[in-house]
């Protein structure tokens, strides 16, 4: 029988706004009672949600919510590393803001690793990418990466994007997995518009470090439930056997799903994968 340990996104650090000319940052509200709910019913590990928050100055409000995690008896699965504008992009036009950008990641992750993430998850960035541009944007982003894996032994993935040309289908994600030897890519299967994702999780094989579980209608990306768009479950769950997957089956689904709903949607989809 195949399943996989239950994952979910979620936030652990949340925007306070300017005081005393500085941004703040603070704890989810009921973060404690919100982990040990998951906990409970049967959930093995979180991925953290950085991916609209600028990286403070002070790093130590990460401590206190990766500290609660663990308290928790939860694991890590992985950190979604801020995304939010240029100061983040990991394939920026701009030479010297670059090597800055990966300055900041680098001192970011050492930060992170003594909470033994499994894996970071990047976008790969491409402000101003284009159609005729994307190779140049490309390269800027194998070298970037490639600087990640040698500042640790937790595995650097970057997700594929939903149709805005920059690794947006399973040739260009393997073009660059190519190139860059020692990273992953992170498998949203929400995030397909020109394939299907079982198609691609094939293709990728080994290479998959992590995977971001939802639905969609093939249209846009929706963050639904799985079995409330059209993705073909038991054919998803397939490839990542076939693939031997045994990462964590990590939900990333909109804010108005219960961690109950999600569970019982979780056994009901490997149920049915079990019994074909």
């Amino acid at each position: 029988m195949y399943k996989l340990p239950l994952g979910l996104s979620i936030k652990t650090v949340i925007p306070m706004g300017f005081k005393d000319e500085k941004y703040r940052y603070g704890l989810v509200k009921n973060l404690d009672d919100n982990l040990s709910a998951l906990k409970d019913l049967g959930f093995s590990s979180v991925d953290v949600d950085c991916c609209y928050l600028f990286v403070p100055e002070d790093l130590s409000i990460y401590d206190e919510g990766y500290e609660r995690i663990l308290k928790s008896g939860l694991k890590l699965n992985a950190v979604h590393m801020p995304i939010t504008n240029e100061w983040a992009d990991l394939s920026c036009q701009y030479e010297e803001d670059r090597k800055e950008i990966v300055k900041l990641f680098t001192k970011l992750i050492k930060k992170l690793d003594g909470f033994s993430p499994s894996a970071y998850v990047f976008h790969p960035g491409g402000f101003g990418v284009n159609e005729d541009n994307q190779d140049e944007y490309t390269e800027r982003l194998i070298k970037s990466v490639s600087a990640l894996t040698e500042e640790t032994d937790k595995k650097i993935c970057v997700e594929n994007m939903a149709g805005k040309f920059f690794l947006d289908t399973s040739e260009k994600m393997i073009r660059f997995l190519e190139r860059c030897k020692k990273a992953f890519t992170c498998v949203d299967v929400n995030h397909f518009y020109f394939e299907k994702p079982e198609d691609a999780i094939l293709k990728y094989g080994d290479r998959i470090g992590t995977v971001h579980i939802s639905d969609y209608d093939f249209i846009k990306e929706r963050h639904m439930l799985p079995k409330e768009g059209k993705n073909d479950w038991n054919k998803i769950i397939g490839a990542l056997e076939k693939v031997n997957y045994r990462g964590a089956f990590n939900y990333e689904v909109n804010d108005k799903y219960s961690y109950k709903t999600i569970k019982d949607n979780y056994e009901e989809l490997f149920l049915d994968y079990n019994k074909q």
